[in-house]
């Protein structure tokens, strides 16, 4: 229960099985989709667990010629487990279906594109898990990040230890420094990050030694790592799936490279910071003229009229719908946030910022019927993706669809942005945000002025 509050704060592992299963199966499943090591300490003589996670802390250094005998080390690639893809599919919506495809709703893909290289690591790998119901998107999408970021270049070290210099226990991540791993220039690289996956006791006339085996541990990020963000992508969660849940506090820059933030939703923000832990602190470069925006209002459809045959100059109606509010750029949910729109960043990599954040609009308010025909729909809002039209009501006569909202690709400021949908003889929805702090302290840097549109946001 630990393991799990830790690293899988909002996923409460509790399921009911409809079926009879074997118990080593169960077992199997949820320590895969849960990332959980399970291990018998022939030492200390227990089953342990641990949970598995790509921001686990080194609790120590093990060098050779100290608690490594020396020239006793053996490092294997171990390709069975390389993955520089990982994909899951999850959401079986109806429990008593088959498992074949057709009946999960949802898939999570996660992928470190820019390591697939013979010169890196190796050409593209993909970890295929097999079809779950124990999943949600939250638990679903950090289980694909942490394995590609945990597994993407794994090598299996084995080597002795003395008894007298065994201070470390099975499931324990360390760092080791060993003549095996070198640098460019031929010197001992400073450390590789391991978990420890066996201890076994070697008796000798002279006592006890120990063979050890260790699985190298690709450490995700450490604080002032830089993440880098292309594509055109949808409801982004930057603490889980981008930085894989940190369990303490670390300081992150997100690169936004491109055309980034289609909300799929205007209830879901484009971006949104996620539940870092207290005391953490976001940087966001947009840099390439990155163009951030979220979805527009849908436009409310026109009302309704009827008329009876039997007494055509008799009608009723219903009244027309509200327009929809459009969504939210990034919301920060209270994480400390400093924006670059232009000017020098502190990236080395990207030391010039130029990007746009653009709040959509809300979708019009619909049009009520007449004696001759039935309400037209309000316009949808612009935004990255553009509002719905709203639909004419039931009813033969002239009404007409309201138009879509225009779509914010590459538009950047030319578009209808950051407004309120239109009052007609229904209510139009309220204009998005651009940013949205949400308690945490947000700045701004760059000459932002004609490259950021706040909608209601808070700036």
């Amino acid at each position: 229960t630990e393991e799990i509050n830790e690293w899988h704060p909002n996923t409460r592992v509790n399921t009911l099985w409809i079926e009879s299963m074997d118990t080593s199966s169960v077992l199997e499943m949820i320590l895969t989709y849960f990332m959980i090591d399970m291990w018998f300490d022939p030492v200390a003589r227990e089953v342990k667990i641990a949970a598995i996670s790509a921001w686990q802390e080194s609790s120590g250094m093990l060098k050779e010629n100290n608690q490594i005998d020396f020239q006793s080390v053996k490092k294997d690639k171990n390709e069975s487990l390389r993955s520089t893809r990982a994909l899951v599919i999850y959401d079986k919506r109806f429990l008593a279906t088959s498992d074949s495809v057709e009946n999960y709703k949802k898939a999570s893909l996660y992928r470190r594109t820019e390591l697939e290289s013979p010169d890196l690591f190796g050409e593209p790998k993909t970890k295929r898990f097999d079809f779950t119901f124990l999943l949600d998107k939250d638990s679903a999408d950090l289980l694909v990040n942490r394995w590609v970021n945990r597994y993407l270049n794994p090598s299996t070290y084995t080597w002795t230890t003395q008894e007298r210099k065994l201070g470390f226990n099975v499931g324990q991540v360390v760092d080791t420094q060993t003549l095996l791993d070198v640098g460019f220039n031929g010197s001992p690289s400073s450390s590789t990050r391991s978990q420890i996956i066996s201890i076994k006791p070697n008796y000798k006339k002279e006592g006890r030694d120990y063979t050890i085996k260790a699985l190298s541990y690709e450490p995700l990020f450490t604080t002032g790592s830089e993440i880098i963000i292309t594509g055109l992508v949808s409801d982004i969660n930057l603490y889980i799936q981008y930085a894989g849940a940190p369990s303490q506090a670390v300081e992150l820059t997100f690169v936004f490279d491109g055309v980034i933030g289609s909300g799929t939703s205007s209830v879901i923000p484009a971006i949104r910071a996620g539940a870092f832990p207290s005391g953490s602190k976001i940087i966001m470069i947009l840099a390439n003229g990155a163009d951030l925006m979220s979805k527009g209002g849908d436009g409310g459809d026109g009302g309704d009229l009827f008329i009876k045959a039997s007494t055509p100059d008799v009608f009723s109606s219903t009244p027309p719908k509200n327009g929809s509010n459009a969504g939210v750029v990034y919301d920060a949910e209270g994480v400390d946030t400093d924006i670059y729109f232009s000017g020098s960043t502190p990236s080395a990599s990207f030391p010039l910022a130029d990007g746009y954040i653009i709040a959509p609009s809300g979708g019009a308010g619909g049009f009520n019927a007449d004696t001759s025909a039935s309400g037209d729909g309000g316009d949808g809002g612009d935004g990255r993706s553009s509002g719905l039209a709203g639909l004419f009501g039931n009813a033969s006569g002239a009404a007409a669809n309201g138009a879509v909202g225009s779509n914010g690709v590459d538009n950047k400021l030319t578009g209808s942005f950051g407004l309120d949908g239109a009052d007609n003889e229904a209510v139009g929805g309220l204009k998005g945000s651009g940013v949205s702090d949400s308690g945490g302290n947000v700045v701004f840097f760059g000459s932002n002025a004609s490259r950021y549109i706040n909608g209601s946001g808070d700036h």
